[in-house]
């Protein structure tokens, strides 16, 4: 359906956040009752770190594919909800470490809200020595403005390990209209 702008102030072919019949008002769009799914950021690891038997390592995603809001801080890996974006939150993140040992140790991976720990995932590692274990978490979160998120990793092989750059990555968004 193609977008179109009558004299009324009306815009149709646009649907905006499950609204019927794809009609769009335009007193909407200038007061920001159509919002968008900003904050968004998505980073990643650009180089290999290592992590200790048993430490909780905030994961340092490093670099940036974008960040919609500059609300991804790359020197301490947590995101903060900035002012007036409260609302539910997608999160999506994959945390690998390779080099493991069979035998039952874990990798574990955490999201951390304001300092408390709250969902936890993790793998077992493989029955051969010296492969990858990774772990993944999705689901939506509700937040506050000024919140602080950060992805936590914790294993149990016994050495430090490496955390995988090009298997790391942590994505999130604000889901508008719900």
């Amino acid at each position: 359906m193609p977008i179109t702008i009558n004299g009324s102030g009306t815009i149709t072919g646009l649907s905006v956040g499950g609204l019927p019949d794809g009609t769009v008002d335009a007193d909407m769009l200038a007061s920001g009752t159509v919002s968008d799914n900003t904050p968004a950021f998505s980073v990643y690891m650009n180089s290999n770190v290592d992590i200790d038997h048993e430490e909780l390592l905030t994961v340092p995603f490093q670099a940036e594919r974008f960040d919609s809001d500059s609300a991804y801080n790359t020197s301490t890996g947590e995101f903060t909800v900035p002012s007036g974006k409260g609302g539910k939150y997608m999160l999506s993140t994959q945390v690998v470490v390779d080099g493991v040992d069979s035998g039952g140790p874990r990798m574990d991976i955490f999201v951390y809200i304001d300092g408390v720990q709250g969902t936890q995932s993790w793998s077992n590692y493989p029955a051969n020595n010296d492969q990858k274990a990774g772990s993944s978490i999705n689901g939506v979160y509700v937040l506050t403005a000024g919140q602080v998120v950060k992805i936590v990793a914790y294993h149990t092989t016994g050495s430090t390990e490496s955390l995988r750059a090009t298997q790391c990555w942590w994505s999130m968004f604000r889901l508008a209209g719900v």
